[in-house]
């Protein structure tokens, strides 16, 4: 079943790439003959805002157009960098290695480190400080990216529980900020929404890719989008009792409606497009699929967030009430709320985070608040415990945007699917220097996001709109100028040329610009001023339209999406392209070698083993262009579900069905015990294996010595159980001396049909090695010889031909017996294997309508739908809401119960908080005192607060950063608490 048309091509870059190279080369040009200028000429006073935390808006003076250029010059740079690494790396990538002991070594020893830099300060007594949500950031980031590199398959559950809670945030974060700001302007639309896109627009236009790969930041940009509309309509209502409860409430019936219903969902996204991308990383069942997979195992978790900002203030009110009290009536109190917690988490430990990766994602946006809510209590349970923090671990918690980002390119490559290598063959030394690396420009590429996000969108709305305008335009021509050198003839000369020309022309304009604004005092929008007048709204927002537009139209005639059939970075062709028809990719993934893979496996001084090796490619544009891969667990199942792969022939033939079994289900332990002087192999399991897929898969196999017995060994074996979709028949070299070998193969194929019939040549036989009966039956030059006349005629009984002898020609260090090879061997011929039937036999993308009940990736079919389970979610939710309790009313129910019998009274728990921000009228506070929450990282521009540490400070009548916790501000409050307490 041959894909007529296909074909596969690797351009040196795509247009996407050249239009940054245009944008961004300029830049670089113009600061380099700026930095020159500098040298000849007296220097300039130091403008000290520059240089402070807060850097102001944009002004046409020399320092802060070259700190602009700087910062752009700088993402050049890296954007460079990351390209090289994908397309023209220093080494060949290496493929991820599964090392279970090393993963936990590592966590292990950065805890330890991390435990060493312990941080206590008795000012922060807030609960869910910042300090502690950046070192509960940075311990979920780490081991969320030691996951990704070492194909940690076994904590995948864990893994996605922190997803949610880093989605949790967004409701958490975002709430409080417009809760105590009360700011629904442009400028904070706009510069959160540059947080979250600034360095992910650049790097799907630098690499082509698709931004939905990134899927963490479509994702936060959506939730702070819910976010943003759920504060922003009836606004008036935000600081109010129960309205703003109701409200939320809503927003969680329409979570429930679209999320538990597909044909709600299909309804609200349709205007995602739906077409299956194969060849790409992600999107093989369309782009809407992707989306509802990904947003659906998280759907509750930003409303969830919502609801325990909301009742921030009553959560501190309780713990003000209850560490006030005699320390036997705090802990019966603390006590019993945590072992009903406990006891939930016991429950969800045992019968829920034990569960298969599919069945588990089908709970998970359901139960993930139980983990979560269990974990907040108990770091927040004494004020000790709020007062310190993990150094380490807040500050890897301060770029976590920037290393999810980077991760698949710099830390890892091919979109997070093999390893970056600077050091050959010594994995640790280049882990150790590969992350260093990637920790360092992650750091950098957060400042340049701040610094440019400070210097373009400031708080001055016209002066944003007419940046953003500007920038669009400017983005536009990058894009224009990139597609309109597809007409010209390619060298990479025209290309730096053209660059050069348009940075000389950047710098001199610039030039005039800041001499005519020094002599008229002009400003970068062309009016009065360092600032734009508000009298050129009307201008600014003029510009701000059309470069948007123009930006848009750019974007879109660039190729961010990669086209059916194609490689994850293949696009319109740009310069010298390589074009591999399909055929030629299935030949080409059969071309390589053997090279040292420094990961020795020595066990004794005689073991076969001790000289380590592992396969590469020998076309490495094919391999980039063809999309070849060593296929994880999880994607092997993905092509075997509800297919039955029959293997018929000799003892080599059931090491490859072994190797197969083993890459479908890596936890099943050894496959095979054989005696290296015979070469007998005695399978561990049955002969016939069921594969963990679904619907579930079948790997049989069925032992045929010669060539004449397979035909009827797989009529046997079809009689025997459900008819083969794919048949893999081996041959042995003993077979290519009979002169009936060729009917034998073409009976083979009439049983079972060329276009489902794969062979499996005949490996290469090592004299020196040659043991047992082999010894006088068997030849390497007889065998490479019948080898070449079999490969010859394979193509006409079958349509793939994996070619052992290929394979184990330069792999003589890894024979056992002359005969029979190292598991490696075996490993690589089924991923040759798997490779082919994803080409040759592409799962067939699942229907809509199907998708609740055929799971993909992982996850149920995009996405886990339960209408009833969402309604008893929705349940809980209402609980919290009017108990005003974050742990579903348990800790006002324990308030209650327990002398003092004290309950929650919500006038005084924010009295002081409103009183502060001027609620219900707004009235502007401090920037200082109130931060921005940056999304997904929260990192501040400054050293201000988060909004929820403000909240809290305000509850307790004291800044977060000075004086007392219990100052007499907030004494006095708790004695009101207190006093409104009733007996029973």
């Amino acid at each position: 079943m041959k894909l007529e048309g296909v074909s596969y091509e690797v351009p040196d870059f795509a247009t996407s790439t050249l239009s940054v190279g245009f944008l961004l080369g300029p830049c670089a040009v113009a600061f380099a003959l700026g930095k020159l200028r500098e040298l000849r000429a007296e220097p300039e006073e130091e403008d000290p805002s520059l240089t402070s935390k807060r850097i102001p808006a944009l002004k046409m003076t020399r320092q802060s157009v070259m700190l602009l250029l700087r910062e752009l010059t700088v993402l050049g740079a890296i954007m460079l960098f990351t390209w090289a690494c994908e397309n023209r790396p220093f080494f060949a990538h290496a493929q991820k290695t599964h090392v279970p002991d090393f993963f936990w070594f590592i966590c292990l020893m950065v805890l330890m480190f991390a435990i060493g830099s312990v941080h206590h300060d008795p000012r922060s007594n807030d609960l869910v400080n910042r300090d502690q949500t950046e070192e509960w950031k940075g311990w979920m980031q780490t081991v969320f990216l030691l996951y990704h590199y070492f194909h940690e398959s076994e904590v995948y559950n864990p893994v996605r529980i922190m997803i949610s809670c880093y989605v949790w945030m967004t409701g958490f974060g975002n709430f409080s900020f417009f809760y105590i700001k009360q700011d629904f302007g442009f400028v904070r639309f706009a510069q959160m929404l540059w947080r979250l896109n600034f360095l992910v627009l650049f790097l799907c236009l630098t690499l082509n890719n698709m931004y939905v790969l990134y899927y963490i930041c479509p994702l936060h940009t959506f939730y702070f989008l819910l976010v943003f509309a759920t504060m922003r309509v009836y606004k008036e209502i935000n600081h109010t009792m129960y309205p703003v409860r109701v409200k939320l409430l809503c927003v969680g019936a329409l979570i429930y409606l679209i999320w538990e219903f597909n044909a709600a969902f299909e309804l609200v996204f349709k205007p995602i497009p739906n077409d299956p991308h194969p060849g790409a990383a992600v999107g093989a069942y369309g782009i809407r699929y992707e989306w509802h997979f990904r947003s659906g195992l998280d759907h509750y978790s930003t409303f969830f967030g919502m609801i325990f900002a909301c009742n921030f203030p009553q959560s501190t009110q309780w713990i003000q009430i209850v560490e006030a009290l005699p320390k036997h009536q705090e802990w019966l109190i603390k006590g019993s709320t945590g072992a009903v917690l406990m006891a939930a988490f016991w429950w969800w430990a045992t019968e829920i985070l034990p569960l298969p990766k599919l069945q588990f994602n089908s709970w998970n946006p359901y139960t993930f608040m139980i983990p979560l809510l269990t974990y907040l209590f108990f770091r927040n349970l004494t004020p000790w415990l709020r007062q310190i923090h993990l150094g380490v671990l807040a500050n890897i918690g301060k770029y976590t945007l920037e290393t999810y980002l980077m991760q698949h390119h710099i830390w890892l490559t091919t979109n997070a699917k093999t390893v970056l290598v600077f050091v050959p063959d010594h994995p640790k030394v280049n882990m150790v220097l590969v992350t260093f690396v990637y920790f360092a420009l992650a750091r950098r590429l957060f400042r340049t996001t701040m610094i440019t996000r400070a210097l373009l969108i400031p708080d001055s709305s016209p002066q944003a709109l007419w940046f953003l305008g500007q920038g669009g335009l400017i983005l536009a021509s990058a894009g224009f100028a990139a597609w309109t050198t597809q007409f010209l003839q390619f060298s990479w000369p025209l290309v730096f040329f053209l660059i050069l020309v348009l940075g000389v022309a950047l710098y001199f304009g610039l030039e005039r610009k800041l001499a005519s604004a020094s002599v008229n005092s002009t400003g970068l929008g062309g009016t009065s001023g360092s600032e734009i007048a508000a009298s050129s709204w009307a201008r600014a927002f003029t510009t701000f339209a059309v470069g948007l537009i123009c930006a848009i139209a750019a974007i879109q005639a660039l190729p961010s999406f990669a086209p059916q059939g194609a490689a994850p970075n293949a696009g319109p062709m740009r310069g010298p392209a390589h074009r591999y028809p399909q055929e030629a990719c299935l030949n080409e993934v059969l071309r390589g070698d053997w090279v040292p893979s420094g990961q020795g496996r020595c066990k004794a001084s005689n073991d076969p083993f001790c000289d380590g090796r592992k396969w590469d490619w020998a076309d490495h544009l094919a391999e980039k262009a063809c999309h070849f891969q060593f296929f994880n667990s999880d994607e092997a199942r993905e092509l075997v579900a509800g297919r039955t792969l029959l293997f018929v022939g000799d003892s080599n033939t059931l090491r490859v069905a072994a190797a197969v079994y083993a890459s479908l289900e890596p936890t099943q332990g050894q496959w095979l015990a054989s005696d290296p002087m015979t070469g007998d192999v005695v399978p561990k399991f049955d002969n016939t294996w069921t594969v963990s897929s679904t619907p579930p898969g079948e790997v049989r196999f069925v032992a045929a010595e010669r060539n004449k017995a397979m035909a009827g060994a797989v009529s046997t074996a079809e009689i025997s159980g459900a008819p083969a979709d794919i048949v893999v028949a081996g041959a042995w070299v003993q077979d290519m001396k009979t002169p009936s070998h060729r009917a034998e193969l073409a009976a083979i194929s009439a049983k079972t049909g060329r276009d489902r019939l794969m062979l499996l040549g005949p490996v290469r036989v090592v004299e020196s090695k040659l043991a047992g009966p082999f010894a006088s039956s068997t030849s390497s030059d007889m065998a490479e010889r019948l080898s070449v006349e079999f490969s010859a005629v394979a193509s006409e009984f079958a349509e793939f031909f994996v070619d052992m002898h290929a394979l184990t020609a330069n792999a003589s260090n890894l024979c056992v017996d002359g005969v029979h090879f190292a598991d490696d061997v075996y490993q690589v011929a089924a991923q040759q294997l798997f490779y082919a039937i994803k080409q040759l036999h592409p799962p067939a993308p699942r229907p809509a309508a199907e998708d609740s009940k055929q799971p993909k990736k992982g996850q149920g079919g995009g996405v886990a739908m339960s209408p009833s389970t969402g309604l008893l979610v929705l349940g809980l939710a209402a609980i919290m809401l009017f108990t005003m309790d974050v742990y579903g009313g348990v800790a006002v129910f324990f308030l209650k119960v327990f002398p003092p019998h004290a309950s929650l009274d919500y006038a005084s728990s924010v009295s002081e908080l409103h009183r502060k921000i001027g609620a219900p009228t707004y009235m502007p506070v401090n920037s200082a005192d109130v931060e921005n929450p940056d999304l997904y990282d929260g990192e501040s521009d400054d050293e201000g607060e988060k909004p929820q540490a403000k909240l809290a400070s305000a509850e307790n009548g004291t800044h977060h950063r000075g004086g007392s916790v219990r100052s007499a501000e907030a004494a006095s409050g708790a004695a009101v608490q207190l006093s409104s307490v009733r007996p029973k």
